[in-house]
């Protein structure tokens, strides 16, 4: 973390997620989305979008996943010549 740059210490964050079993639950498609106001060291990220995708390849609990993020990061973070990424 960056040392000369003040945490907001007051914020929120709000979350949501949804997933629904399709093809005889076979295939759960799920998309997650955020938003964070000043939550300081709880998000870095300021916005995020998940969409994923997990499939059942075996007949037990086994799945294969695979899935895409964006994220917009916290204004307070970076100094405005810094980028960087968060994985």
């Amino acid at each position: 973390m960056h040392q000369n740059r003040p945490v907001p210490s007051r914020g929120w964050v709000l979350n949501f997620s949804t997933a629904k079993w399709i093809k005889n639950d076979t295939i759960l498609p799920f998309a997650r989305v955020g938003y964070a106001e000043n939550a300081g060291l709880i998000s870095l990220l300021e916005t995020y979008i998940n969409a994923s995708v997990a499939f059942h390849v075996s007949e037990d609990k086994d799945l294969f996943a695979i899935g895409t993020n964006w994220g917009n990061q916290m204004k307070w973070y970076l100094a405005k010549d810094e980028m960087t990424s968060l994985g």
